[in-house]
């Protein structure tokens, strides 16, 4: 959201409005004394921007697998992310008969199911459903409605268009079937962000001169170097996340290639700084 502000792609106004499921704005949450982080956001010139490096955790398995230390990202895929809302019939689940049923949730597992398939299909491309919620939600009532969310991801653009038209096809589909109501909304369309081959290279001579082996490989989550992209060359360098873990308890990358990423980012500024100078 930072480096959104900053690169221009993002109003700070709109950033500070936006609200969490309990109503309490950024800006709210920014000034009150558990956040006291900002008065208020100040106004950044994003002119003047030679060039933008970033050091992160892989978050995933690729550069444990390979036997690799230093990553070099290629690109950030592309994202869209969806809400879905579907509309059936509630009922007694003991008294509906199967037949005559138009569950919420079952029509919601056919679609979550299709996309799994599709983005399998694709290769190169994920699908996920993270969240999910089902109403009225007794153990012993025909699901009214369900509202699920989607994240579908891949460094190629087509292969996300793909799996929303299948998607598509396949809300036409259950509509039909299930007899509900289905409604998609699109909360955000990235197109997949290359990283600048120039610094891509001053990144591999970095790598090199520490005596290890450059390993390509695209970033899977959104990162700050995909705004900044948009404004400035940009470039990233991985270092293994240990098990490839993510976003859970057990993510831990080991000191010793915190260290390597340091050192690398550091050689990388100087080579940069030679190539751009």
């Amino acid at each position: 959201m930072g480096s959104s502000v900053f690169a221009g792609l993002t109003p700070a106004s709109e950033a500070l409005a936006l609200a969490d499921d309990t109503g309490i704005t950024l800006s709210d949450a920014l000034r009150a004394r558990d956040g006291g982080l900002l008065e208020g956001v100040p106004a950044y010139e994003s002119a003047g921007v030679a060039a933008y490096l970033e050091l992160h955790v892989e978050q995933g398995p690729s550069l444990e697998s390979a036997g690799a230390r230093l990553g070099i990202v290629t690109a950030i895929v592309g994202q869209r992310r969806l809400r879905v809302e579907i509309a059936g019939h509630s009922g007694h689940a003991g008294t509906v008969p199967m037949a005559g049923r138009a569950d919420a949730l079952c029509a919601a597992a056919e679609l979550i199911l299709a996309l799994e398939e599709e983005a399998k299909r694709q290769a190169e491309a994920v699908a996920t459903v993270g969240r999910i919620a089902v109403e009225p939600g007794g153990t012993n009532v025909i699901p009214a409605s369900a509202t699920f969310s989607v994240d579908i991801r891949s460094a190629d653009d087509a292969k996300l268009d793909t799996i929303l038209v299948r998607l598509r096809e396949e809300v036409g589909h259950v509509t039909l079937r299930r007899r509900v109501q289905i409604k998609t909304t699109v909360l955000e369309a990235r197109t997949p962000t290359p990283m600048d081959s120039t610094l891509r290279s001053a990144l591999e001579r970095a790598v090199i001169s520490l005596g290890e082996r450059p390993f390509d490989l695209p970033s899977g989550a959104g990162h700050d170097a995909m705004c900044l992209a948009t404004i400035a060359p940009a470039a990233m360098l991985f270092v293994p996340s240990v098990g490839g873990h993510s976003h859970v308890a057990a993510e831990r990358t080991t000191d010793a290639d915190l260290r390597l990423g340091l050192d690398a980012l550091v050689a990388a500024i100087v080579e940069v700084d030679r190539t751009i100078s």
